[in-house]
């Protein structure tokens, strides 16, 4: 199949018909797991992702991307990031970084934290005596529509 005859879509529909995000299926088009054409612009190439006549994703071998692939090549890239942040732990904890900046960042977080707990307590205080205010405003209310004397102010 010449490129000219071949069956493109966008980036965004391919991420579409595979469940994925449209950086993903970028991310693939660049590990080789999907086909594609580039444009011509040097920065960011506008890519057309193959598909068959159905409209599933291809390969560059123009196998069908099945969604086990799919998942598989975004498990083995959640694995490379994954891989790449145990070892920027381990370099940290075998060369020694001093702990000062990460208790400051966690005391911070904690002042952060209890600031936004008061908050809340004052916010859930001023919803409970405005329900009350409501409650007592309806019971008046209820009073004057049905008669009752002592409802009446």
């Amino acid at each position: 199949m010449t490129m000219a005859s071949r069956r493109t879509v966008s980036v965004a529909a391919a991420a579409a018909r595979l469940t994925v995000s449209q950086a993903t299926v970028r991310n693939w088009v660049a590990a080789g797991v999907l086909g594609a054409d580039r444009g011509p612009q040097p920065k960011r190439p506008r890519l057309a992702i193959w598909v068959n006549k159905q409209g599933q994703p291809l390969t560059p071998q123009g196998r069908v991307v099945a969604s086990a692939v799919a998942r598989a090549a975004s498990l083995a890239d959640l694995e490379a990031r994954l891989a790449a942040v145990e070892e920027r732990v381990v370099d940290i904890s075998v060369h020694g970084v001093t702990g000062e900046p990460f208790r400051d960042a966690a005391l911070q977080l904690q002042q952060a934290m209890e600031r936004q707990r008061r908050a809340l307590d004052l916010q859930l205080r001023a919803f409970q005596e405005l329900n009350g205010a409501v409650s007592e405003q309806a019971n008046v209310i209820a009073g004057l529509l049905v008669g009752d004397p002592a409802a009446q102010l």
